[in-house]
């Protein structure tokens, strides 16, 4: 289970640098906020708000945070800390 957690980090990881600059490229901003919409409306915030704070560039993450308003700070503590104990279950504890 912590090799296949692994595996897919990295494949996630690798994903994001190979599609987002072409994403950056040939989608316009209209299109690719109606993108990110339909992704909010089908994750889970559990799940999907550590993720990322993780990976998030520190400029796109200073944007979710300005616009999310001055609660989301407490939020993401509480499901920061809720995703690492689910990692760590699954994962083993973080390195």
């Amino acid at each position: 289970m912590a090799r296949t957690h692994e595996l897919l980090a990295e494949h996630i990881a690798e994903e994001e640098r190979a599609v987002f600059p072409i994403v950056a490229r040939y989608v316009s901003a209209s299109d690719w906020d109606r993108v990110e919409k339909a992704a909010r409306t089908g994750g889970k915030m559990r799940f999907e708000a550590p993720r990322m704070l993780r990976h998030a560039e520190p400029s796109e993450l200073a944007k979710m945070k300005k616009e999310a308003g001055p609660i989301i700070g407490a939020l993401l503590a509480l499901l920061v800390r809720g995703h690492d104990k689910r990692e760590a279950i699954i994962a083993g504890p973080a390195r």
